[in-house]
């Protein structure tokens, strides 16, 4: 559609399709507006006296306009062999210039004298503007544009940054100028059209326009309030009312919070304490012992407490829960994996993974340059034309969402496609490997269960093989890339399990004190786990001494004796578990739990909402992954439709003319 305007209070609007009859006279009036209409199809109308002018369209040459309402003499135009007009305009002094298919341009006066100018072009030109009697432009298929300083007497070709096509110019000044086209496109010139940019973000001297991703600060906005979102507590504590259940113990540990009836706050600080002293250095395995129901997994859970105040990320694992299965290691790494790690969207997160990209680096050099290397190839791509920052290249662009065109187009911009190929390959790899550092582990525990499977195949099994090395090397650039926060492992209920399971548990205990620098605090009955190691080792135990300071040891002796010496050599540091008084059991038995302080309106507010907020996140991203994939797609279809429909506005134009 285009609008020519020359008095405040009158448009004369012409549709720029084939089929569109002579355009619609609106003249403002607090009456409403009148129509007229004409009897041919037309595509543009240059006006010179009022409602006087010169019409373009589907006929040969040039018609006249009679007060916007009747067709008048139809001129023709001097050595032009049917001359196909599409586009007519004119200038300050009242001539006329018109453009069409096959580079066609005329110049004409008012009076219906027309003549033929050499354009020096075959393309097809769809709009022409003169922003004075000697200078204009003239635009079309395929990005082109050509200029004129004399008239219209010579023509020059103008280099764009599109090779979309252009059907709509406009310039404000001699210099100040800007064309729209196909797709979106829209490119200005602040020099006459000596050199063109694409009006985005910010041009040279633009005031703006449209880009193809968000600015930077929006996607800073989504990490911080994400990061934000993932410190909002899981679960909100449930509130203990007082009550005839109330008026005695359970048998639950203690956590930090808790009254602390049998004094076991002292021990675990000092124990945690002792942890975070820099002089204290791993590997180290720490048995809190006692009997069962002596308070060893509540005196853990103090010393976890008091650790995660510390910012320590400490891993917590129950054998007895974790017996059934296949492989308690494969357990016992998963979860170490899981726990331990902190999260991304967390200032310790990034942190971490800064140090682990370092370390990994420096260990594997030849990828790291291989990576720098591919970096730089594209940051080199994108600086000689910083406009590719803010508007995708046009040949990765049709790689991307018109293969079979581009492929098409390899013939003859074969450079261009090149270029953005190589790109392409080096970003990816540059991305997948920066991805596979960034990750914490890329081993998979269930490898571990291969040989327990029937159908365990020759590859799986070379997985588990390989399995404990690559997991130690990746162990041991996780716990140094943690420091100064050493991991720490927490073993509960080691001595609920099966003997066999005991045994398997304190094999993955030390297989993972060896492969880094991690402390593991065990809680376990020595005296049930010296007999479960023994009873795995009994027939070695047989073959020990048999006597001891002249008495003869009984078999559950030597079983005994064995299993010391073997937890002797595991066990660096032991802790019993504090006994308390009297005095304490009895204040532990018949305490009254302390009524909690009543809440304010704003904290039940913020509970409901930390209720509501793990559905919202996810909620949230699928809104935002569908309202993505909504306009990919509507930007795909929409480029698909646009050319097709170029195209069969152009055919059906030639076949009427």
């Amino acid at each position: 559609m285009k609008i020519e305007a020359w008095r405040s209070d009158l448009l004369v609007f012409c549709a720029r399709s084939t089929g569109a009859r002579l355009g619609v006279r609106l003249r403002s009036s607090l009456a409403g507006f009148q129509e007229a209409y004409g009897d041919f199809s037309v595509s543009d109308i240059g006006l010179t006296n009022g409602f006087n002018g010169q019409a373009v369209g589907a006929f040969p040459g040039v018609v006249e306009v009679i007060d916007g309402t009747a067709f008048g003499r139809q001129f023709e135009i001097a050595d032009a062999k049917n001359p196909r007009p599409i586009a007519i305009t004119n200038t300050h002094s009242g001539s006329l210039f018109a453009c069409g298919m096959n580079g066609f341009v005329a110049r004409g006066t008012n009076s219906g004298d027309w003549r033929l100018l050499n354009a020096n072009t075959r393309a097809e030109l769809d709009a022409i503007f003169f922003a004075s009697d000697r200078i204009g432009w003239a635009i079309g298929k395929q990005g082109t544009v050509i200029t004129t300083r004399d008239g219209g007497e010579h023509w020059t070709s103008q280099i764009t940054p599109s090779d979309k096509d252009l059907n709509g110019i406009y310039f404000s000044s001699e210099r100040h100028g800007f064309v729209v086209g196909n797709n979106g496109t829209v490119i200005g010139t602040d020099d006459g059209g000596e050199h063109w940019y694409p009006v985005v973000a910010a041009g040279p001297t633009s005031v703006g326009g449209y880009a193809w991703l968000p600015a930077p600060w929006y996607f800073v906005t989504v990490i911080v309030l994400f990061g934000l979102v993932r410190r909002i507590p899981d679960e909100i504590p449930s509130v203990t009312r007082q009550g005839i259940a109330e008026l005695l113990a359970s048998d639950k540990p203690i956590g930090p919070g808790d009254p602390d009836y049998l004094g076991f706050q002292q021990t675990a600080l000092g124990l945690s304490n002792y942890l975070r002293n820099n002089a204290t250095k791993p590997p180290l395995t720490i048995a809190i012992t006692g009997e069962w129901g002596m308070g060893k997994s509540s005196l853990m859970n103090l010393v976890q407490g008091d650790l995660r105040s510390y910012k320590f990320r400490p891993v917590w694992f129950n054998a007895w829960h974790h017996q059934t299965e296949e492989s308690l290691l494969a357990t016992l790494l998963e979860n170490v994996r899981t726990q331990a790690i902190p999260s991304m969207f967390t200032p310790e997160g990034i942190v971490f993974r800064v140090k682990l990209l370092w370390l990994r680096a420096r260990r594997n050099l030849f990828v790291f340059l291989l990576v720098v290397a591919a970096v730089a190839f594209c940051v080199s791509y994108f600086a000689t034309d910083p406009h590719r920052l803010t508007q995708p290249p046009e040949a990765l662009t049709q790689i991307l969402t018109n293969p079979s065109r581009a492929i098409m187009k390899l013939a003859g911009r074969h450079e261009d496609v090149g270029k953005a190929i190589l790109v392409l390959i080096s970003a990816i790899g540059a991305l997948i490997t920066f991805l596979k550092g960034f990750r914490a582990f890329g081993v998979d525990p269930s490898s571990l269960l291969a040989s327990k499977s029937n159908t365990a195949k020759a590859k799986d099994l070379r997985a588990q093989t390989s399995f404990r090395y690559r997991f130690e090397n990746q162990f041991h650039e996780v716990t140094n890339s943690l420091n100064p926060l050493t991991m720490v492992v927490f073993v509960d209920d080691l001595d609920r399990c099966r003997p066999e399971e005991v045994y398997n548990m304190l094999e993955a205990i030390n297989f993972l004190v060896s492969c880094g620098d991690c402390f593991v605090i065990m809680g376990l009955a020595r005296r049930r786990v010296e007999r479960c190691v023994g009873l795995v080792f009994d027939k070695i135990a047989a073959e020990g001494p048999t006597e001891m300071d002249g008495r003869r040891l009984s078999r559950s002796e030597q079983r005994q004796r064995f299993a010391q010496m073997y937890l002797e050599k595991l066990i660096n540091i032991e802790v019993p578990v504090p006994k308390g008084g009297a005095e304490q059991i009895r204040t532990l038995l018949i305490s009254k739990r302390e009524e909690p302080p009543p809440r304010s309106k704003i904290e039940i507010i913020g509970e409901k909402l930390s209720e509501l907020m793990p559905h919202l996140v996810p909620a949230g991203l699928a809104v935002a992954a569908a309202v993505i994939a909504v306009c990919c797609g509507l930007s795909l279809f929409n480029t698909q439709d646009n050319s097709g429909t170029g195209s069969g506005t152009s055919q059906s134009s030639t076949s009427q003319v």
